[in-house]
């Protein structure tokens, strides 16, 4: 889950980024000349990397949604052995911070 977490976080980081070079784009567009057919093809890009990150982040929640009801699933029908992994958990834990 923690890898998954850190994937979430790289690809709303990037999605904002792409976001933040599309507007930016639009302003330079709106404030100089007419694009040139390299600014208009860099544009076209940077919407179709922006539409793929979308995606990406779209199958990415769709996964984690469905990791989560697993996880559901397994411990409803285990919840001894969850308790008891939660217990364990605890101990490894507590006899960690007290090191």
């Amino acid at each position: 889950m923690a890898e998954l977490d850190t994937i979430r976080k790289e690809l709303e980081k990037l999605l904002k980024e792409v976001k933040s070079l599309q507007a930016e784009t639009a302003r330079a567009a709106a404030s100089g000349p007419a694009p040139t057919a390299a600014e208009a093809e860099a544009a076209s890009d940077l919407d179709q990397a922006a539409d793929a990150a979308a995606d990406t982040f779209r199958e990415l929640e769709q996964v984690l949604i469905a990791k989560a009801a697993e996880a559901e699933d397994a411990l409803e029908q285990h919840p001894l052995a969850a308790m008891a992994a939660a217990f364990l958990l605890g101990l490894v834990i507590g006899r960690f911070s007290f090191r």
